[in-house]
């Protein structure tokens, strides 16, 4: 009998490829390219057309992303209505989301959010200076000012978690910009550094004394309602142990449409990669490329890894077992990005050493301010390798 590959529930739908931004270490490159009527009725088409082998339909989560997709709210608005119509005809249950920088955020557009239920992931690099530093405006300014002045109107959404760009000069900046935007109300923080950056040694000490300081604070405060989710994530899956077979779900139930209707394994590829062919898994048109999107699955396989060669493994683990998944720094790493792989050592399956370094870190931190942490006793040893 043949099996069926697993169908695409989650789908990243890129509205406009124009950005009011200039972050500098950005994946995606500024142009005025707009989705068009065809890629839109095309993109549903194929969006609705994912059932299982039994004809069972799955729940659809559909993410607007860019650019800037604020830039196009009427772009938006019009996909909503005819989604939400089609849902209904094909009793279809259906998830919007958005990743937006938040500067373009006024009450038209709040409105907009609030009518469709929208949820937010608001992407920033944290307050003033941290902020300013990368996320310029198209004139060189800085951007905080733009997120100041929206951040009534931010918060006043229904559903809006952040997510904190941490680079290697705005690490010791860091533990200030969370505690900010817990100040302005938000409720749902997550923060991740930038792994193709240049990280010294300053720069990631400066990063361990803002996670110890920020799990100590969630410690002290676990009862509030406010949580920093990577670090609650982090403390749970050292405690636990954190297993599974792939490193994302990118070409598997995730896929990404480009403005144009071509399909990716997930939005970093056709950012990094300028749109080329290699990187594609098909279009909204001819549908899926087997073989491509194959490939991307067999990437993700953390038995597939090559690692990034200075993993910490179980004493006595084999080599052919020493891949990814058996890292004992995995629950807290990165490595599984078949993307950032690709742009960091030129191949999709060995991860930069520098996960290594930041995973190592995240972890340390963690044991540093728990220290009794069960089910986890190798654990330990990261610490002490370094010493």
């Amino acid at each position: 009998m043949h099996r069926q590959e697993p169908v695409f529930s989650n789908f990243i739908l890129m509205v406009t490829e124009e950005c009011n931004l200039r972050c500098d270490y950005c994946y995606m490159v500024s142009n005025p390219q707009r989705i068009g009527e065809d890629v839109i009725a095309k993109s549903l088409d194929f969006m609705f057309g994912q059932t299982c082998e039994n004809n069972e339909t799955l729940p659809l989560s559909l993410c607007f992303f860019g650019g800037e997709p604020l830039m196009v709210p009427e772009v938006i608005e019009d996909i909503c209505f005819r989604v939400l119509e089609r849902a209904k005809v094909e009793n279809r249950e259906i998830r919007f989301s958005m990743t937006s920088n938040g500067t373009l955020i006024d009450q038209t557009r709040a409105e907009l959010i609030k009518l469709f239920r929208i949820k937010v992931n608001l992407s920033i690099d944290g307050a003033g200076e941290a902020q300013d530093r990368h996320r310029k405006q198209t004139d060189g300014r800085g951007s905080f000012r733009l997120i100041e002045n929206n951040i009534d109107l931010i918060r006043s959404l229904p559903y809006v978690s952040v997510r904190l760009t941490v680079s290697p000069d705005t690490a010791p900046l860091l533990s200030h910009s969370v505690h900010w935007l817990l100040d302005n109300g938000f409720e749902s923080i997550f923060f991740s550094p930038v792994v193709e950056a240049n990280w010294s040694a300053y720069s990631l000490s400066a990063l361990y004394d803002a996670y110890k300081d920020l799990h100590a604070f969630q410690k002290q405060n676990s009862r509030k309602k406010a949580k920093i989710k990577n670090l609650a994530r982090d403390f749970d899956r050292l405690r636990k142990g954190h297993s599974r077979h792939y490193g994302c779900g990118a070409s598997r139930n995730l896929v990404a449409i480009d403005a144009s209707g071509n399909l990716y394994p997930c939005q970093r590829f056709f950012g990094y990669f300028g749109k080329s062919q290699e990187s594609r898994i098909g279009t909204v048109f001819d549908g899926i490329d087997p073989p491509s999107r194959a490939k991307y699955m067999s990437y993700s396989r953390l038995e597939n890894s090559e690692t990034c060669g200075s993993g910490i493994y179980a004493e006595g683990t084999e080599s052919r077992l020493q891949h990814c998944g058996n890292c004992l720094l995995f629950p807290v790493c990165h490595a599984g990005c078949m993307a950032v792989n690709a742009v960091t050592t030129g191949s999709p399956v060995k991860a930069s050493p520098v996960n290594r370094l930041l995973a190592q870190v995240a972890a340390s931190a963690c044991l540093t301010v728990f220290g009794d942490l069960q089910d986890y006793e190798n654990t330990g040893r990261i610490l002490a390798s370094e010493n």
